[in-house]
């Protein structure tokens, strides 16, 4: 058949190569020209040749398709919940630009919402603050529910948790799991400050705490109830803190005297056997469940609350080995290392530092300062009587020989603390103090000289003898001196000898915490470093940096500051005391990686694993012969020994001990004993990464100080802090592009809500005769209070026996 030339072909018949634009018109024309003509348009081969044609055809565009209205297609979704109505103006935002923008937020470290009002100009629209709530909470859903879903199968729990106050204080933990070799972040728990309306019920004798004010003992209740919520939205409400309670099958309480435990081998199977005193028949000891029961490893700082709580948690039996974090213990070694007047000196060189920020951080005593140090340098010359004074003391600040004036005095004008704000030391904040001393101690004597020479004219006392207390906070609330005349008295002889003596001896822990964050990032670093402290903790370089400076072939550290001290007796006291303070209370800390669990490490290496099965089957048999022994104090030694075997850890030795001391089972796998010191190790190094998101909180709320902060919003700046990943830790929930872009119009926001992150919306168990007990408990207290109940209470006294008789 011959083209028309109506069809409007571009190519002859035997062009060399033809168009693909021409080719399809011709087998189209040609196929309506021939069923008009009522006649079959092509032949068998070249029917099937243009059907291939056609086919191939069809797929080429849908590539072509595909490729160029795939972002502006199905992706399409609203920025917010969208009227249905035909006249609506609320623009749609493609996909792509809310996953390129959640990517952006999280380089910067700055929330959804922040990142909109910068880029609300953009040409992207929808683009704006009120738009990122919705999908902020869509994000949060999605984040969750691959939190749970990783979670859904794990039984070995180590969760990293601390406090702090951001409005209200707020719970911040991570959970990782030895199972999947994987973290998530926990949903962010905010705790009340006390009961009021709205607010479920305190048990009765939480009820009995908070009347009586037991702030601590209420605090420890509150934590309990954030962390059981906080486990049963990570595993859907599979688990809860109940959960974690050993069972009496697990015979995991003391022996008594006159008890016998042995492991036997019958009919092929290991068991554990338990005779009770007095009796013949054996006791076999339950492990057929075992492997279902969830375990947790809880770090956390050992403050009064937690102290508390992880007492009550062992004293309950609950399988969960608290674990005191490194850094925090760290900081209170130092802390309750020095004496009030260390303390002091602590203090005063912290305002005194701190002045370039205030008052109210509005900068005025920093220009002040500015202006002070250039009058005193146009002014005064190097022969002037108050820089002679102080020339000695200033020359062996900077470590110029005083015989070298010019460059003393060009020094001056380049001070660090009187021509820049420089840092900011905050007690809250971990070694900020010795930070800002490495930077402005050596500016101490300069500092004095020129606040003198301001004052010179006002008579204010010297600083050396101006009749302050040990107690920093008291002297300054007496309102006697303030703003850069309170600087000018903490510029002290006393408070400068002090300031050194810190800074030099607990150096030594600044770089051991520096070291650690460093180097001992992920679970596995936690291996090798528990493994390595539990052969050599007490060789550990800091430990003996530190007691090298009251070695007496180390007195040149000291040699230099020697020559300015009024009394070297005294100062040389301070140093001893100090030294020998800090380096006991170290030494107590670190000592633990003697005691069981800790000293258990080299299970995970191959080279000392028999050695320390060893080891474990001697220690746990010691306990069992303490328990049993009728020999005095041998129950007071037992009892102290199992703050140590606590129920999880004693859990894993009996499991060890049916398995015959070995790592595998008499399936030739690894038994749940093994499992369990596994979790025991293979846990987070520190609370750091806590820390870190507890930082980009208080960043967040600096930006914007008039605007609270919601639960939903601090989750999110938690979820978005990288802080895993900068640990080298994998982190199972983070959201990845394809799944983002596919689960984004199925996930519901209902699972963000508020009650979610709220403490108390976990309900702990009641137990009804303990609520009668402590309900007369509390009726019996206040019976001295009202004396017109005093005749009734005396009818009441006969239940107090009932309740406490065995028969009830």
């Amino acid at each position: 058949m011959k083209a028309d030339p109506q069809w409007g072909l571009t190519a002859s018949w035997d062009a060399p190569h033809l168009p693909l634009r021409d080719i399809m018109l011709f087998v189209l024309q040609v196929n309506k020209a021939r069923k008009k003509q009522e006649k079959r348009p092509w032949k068998d081969r070249s029917r099937a040749i243009v059907t291939n044609l056609l086919h191939a055809f069809v797929g080429f565009l849908t590539d072509v398709l595909h490729q160029s209205l795939s972002p502006s297609s199905s992706l399409n979704a609203p920025s917010r919940n969208v009227r249905r109505s035909a006249d609506s103006d609320t623009q749609k935002v493609n996909l792509e630009t809310v996953w390129n923008l959640c990517q952006e937020a999280t380089r910067k470290g700055i929330s959804l919402a922040k990142l909109a009002e910068v880029r609300e100009d953009d040409a992207h629209g929808g683009v704006k603050p009120t738009s990122t709530g919705y999908w902020s909470k869509k994000i949060l859903a999605m984040y969750q529910d691959r939190a749970r879903t990783a979670f859904l199968a794990c039984r070995h729990f180590n969760i990293v948790m601390d406090g702090a106050s951001h409005g209200p204080e707020t719970l911040v933990s991570y959970s990782y799991s030895t199972d999947i070799d994987g973290a998530v972040a926990m949903a962010v728990q905010q705790l009340s400050p006390g009961k009021r309306p709205g607010l479920i019920d305190f048990l009765p004798d939480i009820e009995l705490r908070a009347i009586k004010r037991d702030v601590s003992r209420v605090a420890s209740y509150k934590q309990l109830q954030a962390l059981s919520h906080q486990i049963h939205l990570l595993t859907k409400g599979k688990f809860s803190l109940e959960s974690f309670f050993a069972t009496p099958e697990m015979s995991l309480e003391p022996l008594s005297p006159g008890d016998h435990r042995t492991a036997v081998k019958e009919n092929g199977q290991n068991k554990v056997l338990i005779y009770r005193a007095g009796t013949q028949q054996a006791q076999e000891v339950d492990f057929r469940g075992v492997d279902g029961v969830p375990v947790m490893v809880l770090q956390l700082d050992q403050g009064p609350s937690c102290v508390a709580m992880c007492a009550w948690m062992q004293e309950n039996g609950v399988l969960c080995l608290p674990v005191w974090d490194k850094i925090h213990r760290c900081q209170r070694d130092l802390k309750g290392s020095g004496p009030e007047f260390l303390q002091f000196a602590q203090l005063a060189t912290m305002y005194l530092w701190s002045a370039n920020y205030k008052p109210f951080n509005s900068q005025g005593f920093f220009q002040d300062k500015l202006e002070l140090l250039q009058s005193f340098l146009s002014i005064e010359s190097k022969e002037s009587p108050i820089f002679q004074k102080y020339l000695p003391r200033i020359a062996c600040d900077f470590g110029i020989h005083v015989s070298e004036v010019d460059t003393i005095w060009d020094e001056l004008s380049r001070m660090t603390s009187w021509t820049q704000k420089g840092s900011l030391p905050k007690m809250s904040r971990w070694f900020s103090w010795h930070q800002v001393a490495s930077e402005y101690l050596r500016e101490f004597w300069a500092s004095r000289m020129l606040f003198e020479w301001r004052f010179c004219h006002e008579m204010l006392p010297d600083p050396d003898f101006n009749g302050h207390t040990t107690n920093f906070r008291e002297w300054r609330s007496s309102e006697q001196f303030n703003g850069l005349k309170l600087a000018y008295q903490c510029c002290s002889a006393s408070v400068y000898e002090s300031a050194w003596v810190i800074f030099t001896v607990s150096r030594a822990c600044w770089t051991w915490h520096t070291q650690n964050v460093e180097t001992v990032k992920s679970t596995w670093d936690n291996i090798a470093y528990d493994l390595r402290m539990s052969e050599q903790w007490c060789c550990d370089p800091h430990l003996l940096e530190i007691a090298s400076f009251i070695a007496a072939n180390n007195v040149a550290s000291w040699r230099w500051l020697e020559e300015m001290m009024q009394n070297s007796d005294g100062w040389a006291s301070k140093v001893f005391n100090y030294t020998v303070s800090i380096l006991g209370n170290r030494v107590a800390t670190l000592s633990r990686h003697s005691c069981p669990p800790f000293c258990y490490a080299g299970i995970m290496d191959a080279a000392t694993q028999q050695q320390t099965l060893q080891q474990m089957k001697r220690d746990f048999h010691l306990l069992l012969s303490l328990e049993v022994s009728t020999a005095p104090a041998a129950d007071q030694l037992a009892s102290d020994l199992r703050l140590l075997f606590n129920p999880l850890v004693r859990l894993a030795l009996s499991l060890f001990e049916l398995n015959n001391w070995c790592v595998f089972g008499p399936t030739g796998i690894r038994h749940q004993g093994w499992f369990i010191m596994e979790a025991i190790f293979r846990r987070f190094p520190d609370s750091k990464v806590v820390e870190d998101c507890h930082q980009r909180i208080r960043n967040d709320a600096a930006g914007n100080a008039n605007s609270r902060q919601s639960a939903s919003h601090i989750m999110e700046l938690v979820q978005q802090a990288m802080v895993l990943e900068g640990r080298e830790i994998n982190h199972v929930a983070s959201l990845q592009k394809e799944w983002f872009l596919e689960k984004w119009s199925s996930a519901k926001t209902d699972g963000v809500q508020f009650r979610n992150f709220r403490g108390h919306a976990m309900r702990l168990d009641k137990v009804p005769l303990e609520q009668l007990f402590v309900v007369f408990e509390l009726l019996v207290s206040c019976r001295n209070m009202f004396s017109c109940w005093t005749k009734d209470m005396e009818t009441l006294d006969p239940l107090a026996g009932l309740l406490r008789s065995d028969s009830v």
